[in-house]
C-alpha cells in the first residue's frame, strides 16, 4: 500500500502527521517535496507535502500531509475575468499573479510547518494551475503558466517548478493527461518481486477519466501501457444540486437523494441525444486541451438546461434526477472503456475511485453492483482525499523533474517524444544548493538513443 496505515508509522495519534514524518525522515533515503494545485474556478489553492523514497521509476510515495487556503474573492474574480476576456495582456495578468502567489506561499508555509525540524529538506514546490490556453488560426495550442514563480520562490524560500504542460505542447502534444504517469506511480501494482495485479483509477470531476494501470516489477525499460478513456463528469449534477439546494448542502443530502431516487429513462434518452449531437459537432477540432475542456463544458451546460426543463414540466423528484445522473455517468464510463481500451474493466483486480465527496458513496455503490469481480475502493483508502489529488500529482511531477525523468506519455498527449516537464526557478541560496546537490548525486537510468535525441 502506498500511503501506510497509521499503525505502520507507530503513532497512536491520527492527528499527528509531524510525528510520522519525523520517524520517516530519520532515514536519509526519504525525501520531502511539495505540490500545489489551483482549482479551475480559482476557488482555492490545495497543497500536499510528500514523503517519498527512491528515484525515477523506482519512486515510492510513503506519506502525504495536506493543506489548503481559499483564494480571496477579488483575485478569483480578476483571474476569471482575465481568462474570459478576448484581449489578454500581460500587464493585466502580472498584478493578479503577484497577489495569487501570496495565497500560494501561505499554503507552502503551512506545509513547511508540518515538516517540523526537517523543513530545510523540502526540495521544491511544484505547481499545477489552470494556465492561459490559446489556439491560433492554424490550430496550434499554446500555454502560459499562471504562476509567478519568481515571487513564489522568494516568498516561500523554496525552489519552484511550474509550466508543466508547456514542454509537452512544444513537442506536438496537447498538454493534457500529464497526470497519467503520476497516477501509475501512485496506484499501479509495482511489487518488486511479483507484480501481477491489473488496476484502474476513475477520476471523476469536470470529466470522468478512466485509467488502466498495468502491473510492473520495475525491470521494464519502456513506458507502461497506460490507457485512458474520458467522458462526461459530475459538473452538471453539481451545478444542478447547488441550484436547487442551499449552498451549504452536505454529503449526507446527496446520499439520501440517491438512495431514495429511481431512474428516469426518458431523461437518460434526452441526455444521450445531447451528448451524441455535441460530440459530432466537435469532431475535427484541433484536439488541444482548451478544445476538449470547452467540449465538456458545453455538454454540461446543455445537460443542465435540459434537466431544468424536465423538472419544470414533470412531477419527478430531484432524488430521481440524482439517481439517474449518477447511473448514467457510470454507464458512459463503462461503455467508453469497453469500446476504446484493450483491457476490459471486468478484468481489473482493483479499481480506485477519486470522486467529489458528495457523490463518492453513490458511485462506489453502483460500481460495486456492476463489477462483482473487481475490488472497488476510494483513494481515501490510501490516505489521500480526492480533492487533494491534483496537489499530489503536482508534487510527483516535480519529483520527476528533479530526477530528470520524462513524464509525458506520448500516446495519451499526442507528443512526438517523451520530455522532462516543468520550468525550475531557484529558491533562496541554501535551498537551491541543496536541490542542485540532490540532482547531481542522482544518475538517471540510461535511455535509448532514439528517445534521448
Amino acid at each position: 500500500m502506498i500511503f501506510p496505515n497509521i499503525s505502520i508509522w507507530g503513532s497512536s495519534d491520527p492527528s499527528d502527521p509531524a510525528g510520522r514524518i519525523d520517524r520517516a525522515l530519520e532515514d536519509r533515503n526519504h525525501r520531502l517535496s511539495a505540490g500545489l494545485s489551483i482549482s479551475r474556478r480559482f476557488d482555492s489553492v490545495r497543497g500536499a507535502l510528500l514523503v517519498s523514497q527512491g528515484n525515477g521509476k523506482y519512486l515510492r510515495l510513503r506519506h502525504v500531509v495536506e493543506a489548503s487556503s481559499e483564494i480571496p474573492k477579488p483575485i478569483r474574480n480578476g483571474c476569471l475575468e482575465f481568462l474570459a476576456s478576448d484581449s489578454k495582456r500581460h500587464e493585466d495578468l502580472a498584478p493578479l499573479l503577484a497577489d495569487l502567489s501570496e495565497t500560494q506561499a501561505t499554503v507552502v508555509e503551512k506545509l513547511k510547518c508540518e515538516a517540523g525540524k526537517y523543513v530545510d529538506r523540502v526540495l521544491a514546490v511544484s505547481v499545477c494551475d489552470p494556465g492561459v490556453w490559446t489556439t491560433d488560426f492554424d490550430g496550434r495550442v499554446s500555454y502560459c503558466s499562471m504562476c509567478d514563480a519568481n515571487r513564489l520562490a522568494e516568498l516561500s524560500g523554496v525552489s519552484v517548478i511550474d509550466a508543466l504542460p508547456a514542454r509537452d505542447i512544444t513537442v506536438g502534444g496537447s498538454g493534457r493527461n500529464i497526470e497519467a504517469l503520476p497516477y501509475w506511480m501512485m496506484f499501479a501494482d509495482r511489487n518488486p518481486r511479483v507484480a501481477n495485479q491489473s488496476r484502474g483509477l476513475i477520476a471523476f470531476g469536470e470529466t470522468s477519466a478512466m485509467y488502466t494501470l498495468p502491473a510492473s516489477d520495475g525491470l521494464d525499460s519502456e513506458i507502461p501501457e497506460i490507457r485512458l478513456t474520458e467522458t462526461i463528469g459530475f459538473q452538471f449534477l453539481d451545478l444542478l444540486t447547488r441550484k436547487y439546494f442551499p449552498a451549504n448542502y452536505i454529503v449526507s443530502d446527496i446520499d439520501r437523494l440517491y438512495a431514495d431516487g429511481a431512474e428516469i429513462e426518458v431523461l437518460r434518452s434526452r441526455w444521450d441525444e445531447i451528448a451524441s449531437s455535441i460530440k459530432q459537432d466537435s469532431e475535427g477540432s484541433g484536439g488541444g486541451r482548451s478544445d476538449a475542456i470547452e467540449h465538456f463544458e458545453v455538454v454540461s451546460r446543455e445537460l443542465v438546461a435540459e434537466s431544468d426543463r424536465y423538472l419544470k414540466t414533470n412531477s419527478d423528484s430531484f432524488s430521481n434526477l440524482i439517481r439517474t445522473g449518477v447511473s448514467w455517468i457510470i454507464q458512459l464510463v463503462l461503455e467508453d472503456l469497453s469500446r476504446q481500451s484493450n483491457v476490459s474493466i471486468a478484468q481489473l483486480d482493483e479499481l480506485y475511485v477519486s470522486c467529489p465527496p458528495q457523490f463518492e458513496a453513490s458511485v462506489i455503490n453502483l460500481l460495486d453492483q456492476r463489477l462483482s469481480g473487481t475490488s472497488i475502493a476510494s483513494v481515501r483508502k490510501l490516505g489521500i482525499a480526492s480533492e487533494q489529488m491534483g496537489a499530489v500529482v503536482a508534487a510527483v511531477l516535480g519529483l520527476f523533474h528533479i530526477d530528470q525523468m520524462p513524464a509525458n506519455v506520448p500516446w495519451l498527449t499526442g507528443a512526438q517524444s517523451q520530455r522532462i516537464l516543468g520550468r525550475l526557478t531557484p529558491g533562496r541560496p541554501s535551498n537551491w544548493r541543496q536541490l542542485l546537490r540532490v540532482m547531481a548525486d542522482f544518475h538517471p537510468a540510461p535511455m535509448k538513443l532514439k528517445d534521448a535525441i
